[in-house]
């Protein structure tokens, strides 16, 4: 009886372990993501001088592929015709392999006369800054709450940013 008591809490603890490197391990495909969403905004650029805003609805709804943040194991399509701002992620055309797991997105841009700072961050643990030049510039969000407790892991990147900063990552 003891012997099956312990078996129960090294199992306990190893699930425990294993759902905290799938935490972890969902942040490089979200990095990967937004890597792959500026290599979009780059080439989009290159054709027309500028950035493309994607995300132009706002609130919860900004958010692509869903709008209502789920967690766990769910997954996502990249692919999301009913979604507001479908046209002009399939004008954007990321290269991102589906399924998405956890994240969800938003990519805003503008030009130098508009800075980055009226862009609403997912999180208040990071500041952008102010001064982009007289560059356009884009700036692409990812959050999740892998495990529902309300704790978002959030990753930034942008046209200004040479790496993408993360807040709560494995949350």
């Amino acid at each position: 009886m003891i012997v099956v008591a312990i078996m129960g809490v090294l199992a306990a603890l190893a699930i425990q372990g294993l759902d905290q490197q799938k935490r972890v391990a969902s942040i490089p495909t979200a990095v990967a993501a937004i890597k792959a969403i500026g290599a979009a905004e780059e080439g989009y650029r290159a054709l027309n001088q500028a950035y493309l805003d994607v995300s132009v609805t706002t609130g919860n709804s900004g958010w692509y592929p869903v709008s209502n943040m789920g967690s766990g194991d769910n997954k996502y399509g990249v692919h999301a015709p009913s979604h507001a701002d479908w046209p002009n992620w399939r004008r954007l055309n990321p290269a991102i392999t589906p399924p998405l797991r956890v994240f969800s997105y938003k990519v805003n841009a503008g030009l130098p006369s508009t800075l980055p700072t009226s862009v609403t961050l997912a999180t208040t643990a990071l500041t952008i800054s102010n001064t982009v030049g007289n560059e356009p510039w884009y700036i692409t969000q990812a959050r999740g709450d892998y495990d529902g407790d309300g704790i978002f892991s959030v990753l930034v990147g942008g046209s200004f940013m040479p790496d993408v900063k993360t807040v709560n990552e494995g949350e």
